[in-house]
């Protein structure tokens, strides 16, 4: 982790395990804080079961899997995911400024999840409550 001259939480991911990255996410979560994960290099998983309120910044293309489980947290990804997206989302916001593969916000039970771009297949599909938004 760095600070910027801003003040700004930067998380590098680059080739560090995925466990280790999430593990941090969770320990820097707070409402007041935005936490940049920097080289995602559309590695899956990243930033699963946040379980608090906080802004995370994907600053780049995330994999499969990103954001699932999420229970309060706002995820911004400034490129595209892999398929399953937000699968099983509690509660929290999922933002995506480009595509996301198949299954987008399956499953979930709350939230809200935007894709500015397109969607793949079973997009929603299963979805218990909450809102998907696809440009």
């Amino acid at each position: 982790m760095t600070v910027s001259a801003e003040g700004a939480i930067v998380v590098e991911v680059g080739d560090r395990p995925i466990r280790e990255v999430n593990r941090e996410i969770r320990s820097l979560l707070d409402p007041g804080r935005t936490i940049t994960l920097r080289n995602p290099g559309a590695h899956h998983n990243l930033g699963v079961a946040l379980l608090a309120p906080g802004r995370v910044v994907v600053d780049g293309s995330a994999g499969y899997y990103c954001g699932g489980m999420n229970d309060g947290a706002t995820i911004e990804i400034r490129g595209s995911a892999g398929w399953g997206l937000a699968e099983g989302m509690l509660s929290g916001t999922v933002i995506v400024d480009g595509n996301a593969g198949s299954s987008a916000a399956a499953s979930i039970r709350g939230g809200e999840v935007v894709v500015r771009g397109d969607c793949a297949a079973r997009a929603g599909v299963s979805m218990k409550g909450g809102l998907l938004l696809i440009a």
